[in-house]
């Protein structure tokens, strides 16, 4: 047999080397920027590592006809590049492309390559509780709930897709909705899936309204985990004893999605303000106080609205010299329209402030009064209000920073997307489940120490 080449060992310095793989993936040939086109294909060797080749323009035209998932092939003469991981979410530092003189040939050493590729699991809690920036990707072993039916709807390039959710729940006790889209979501493996064990790898972890859901993507498989082909038997038997034990006391699970308010948000990073200033990206929910508001034109007249579709929600025109009002957002029609918030706020705590603004809903939840109680108000009654009836409340709030273009200028902005009164007794619940996620991973650490301790020391007594 011929010495192939490992695929975990592929970097940028080796350029003699032929990889024996299986193709495990294999993505749909997209044509972008006219008449370029474009595939690729995620390859296994035996040591269950996994690359990704890609394939462009005319080579990607004669390759795709070629090369068929499930199929081992050789693969020799590609030129090896850092991963884009914004679009390669496969663990490997590397990927592949190839061209129309690489060699990739049919084999018949399909014995060879028996073994399912290497998945690095993550518990559905520790999905709720690391600190990790979303997006990121998960492998997860798991059992499937339940299933929607499935839907159609529009990306945001206006073309029809497919999608459905499947929720997914572990022995943590925690749910997990995983939105399935394309072509996957009319796979077989959806006909018989409910209530057995499943592998979903290249998960795609984002954040959602406060909570985590979980995505497919074009690296992404979902198949059933059977005692035949899974490599930890013991695993997969411990998860469908449990399973089994929780249907019959029909246990409940806690959803990673927002429950509609900010306590249960754990997954976004808790944090002080001057932390939250410093890193300038990701998502975040830190304790406030409301400091000051910015709400007075030089005249004195409030500025905390614009007059708004009622629609769409866009800033609506005034026509000169009439009471008629158009949005050009829908078509240029006539609307009434209505106050909606748009203001700018300080909040601080101890460690600093940040400077953000609020808009709609999350201005009537900070002021605890809606655009027109408001504007109902004379300017006393306003000052006293804005001016000292809704500072220095105790605030929880959650947000992300935000890129935004100003006058072709590029700024960051944090954007709030949770906001509520801290309801203390909901922190001490919060607190304790912590805790208690502290001392199950420090008690499943030591368990694991000990274990490697009694098998050293058989080791040494048999030497």
């Amino acid at each position: 047999m011929a010495p192939y080449f490992p695929i975990k060992d592929i970097t940028t310095y080796i350029n003699n080397w032929t990889i024996l793989g299986k193709i495990v993936d294999k993505s749909k040939l997209r044509s972008i920027k006219g008449d370029n086109s474009l595939f690729h294909v995620d390859i296994v060797d035996k040591n269950g590592d996994t690359i990704r080749a890609k394939f462009w323009g005319s080579a990607a035209t004669k390759w795709n006809e070629i090369l068929q998932k499930g199929s081992v092939y050789t693969f020799s003469k590609g030129t090896v590049n850092l991963s884009n991981k914004k679009f390669n979410t496969l663990p490997h530092k590397y990927e592949i492309t190839f061209n129309m003189d690489s060699l990739i040939k049919p084999s018949d050493e399909v014995n060879e390559i028996n073994v399912e590729r290497n998945y690095d699991f993550v518990s559905l809690r520790d999905i709720k509780s690391t600190s990790r920036d979303p997006p990121f990707v998960v492998d997860l072993l798991c059992f499937a709930k339940s299933l929607t039916p499935i839907s159609v709807t529009n990306t945001k390039y206006n073309k029809e897709t497919k999608r459905r959710s499947l929720f997914v729940v572990d022995d943590t006790s925690y749910e997990l909705e995983v939105t399935v889209w394309g072509d996957m979501a009319e796979s077989s493996v959806f006909d018989n899936i409910l209530d057995k064990p499943v592998i979903i790898s290249q998960v795609i972890i984002k954040e959602w309204n406060g909570g985590r859901i979980g995505q497919t993507g074009y690296s992404s498989d979902i198949k059933l985990a059977s005692a035949s082909s899974f490599r930890n038997k013991d695993r997969l038997a411990t998860l469908e004893s449990w399973y089994q034990q929780a249907l019959q006391q029909n246990e409940g699970f806690k959803s990673m999605k927002s429950q509609g308010g900010l306590s249960g948000r754990e997954t976004y990073e808790f944090s002080t303000i001057d932390n939250v200033v410093a890193k300038g990206k990701g998502y975040f929910t830190f304790n406030c106080k409301l400091r000051k508001l910015f709400w007075k034109n030089k005249d004195g007249s409030a500025r905390l609205w614009y007059k708004a579709c009622p629609n769409c929600h866009k800033k609506a025109i005034n026509e000169q010299d009439s009471n008629v009002y158009r949005c050009i957002s829908c078509d240029d029609s006539i609307v009434q329209p209505e106050p909606r918030y748009s203001f700018s706020c300080v909040l601080i705590d101890f460690s600093g402030q940040i400077v953000t603004t609020l808009y709609g809903d999350m201005g009537k939840k900070l002021l605890g009064l809606s655009e027109r109680e408001l504007d109902g108000m004379d300017s006393e009654q306003l000052k006293s209000t804005l001016d000292f009836d809704v500072l220095h409340k105790d605030l929880k709030v959650s947000g992300f920073f935000k890129s935004k273009v100003y006058n072709g200028e590029s700024r960051t902005v944090f954007n709030i997307t949770g906001l509520e009164e801290v309801n203390y007794e909901k922190e001490a619940e919060n607190l304790l489940e912590k805790m208690e996620i502290t001392y199950d991973a420090v008690e499943n650490y030591l368990e694991l120490n000990k274990s490697e301790t009694e098998r050293g020391s058989k080791r040494q007594k048999k030497e």
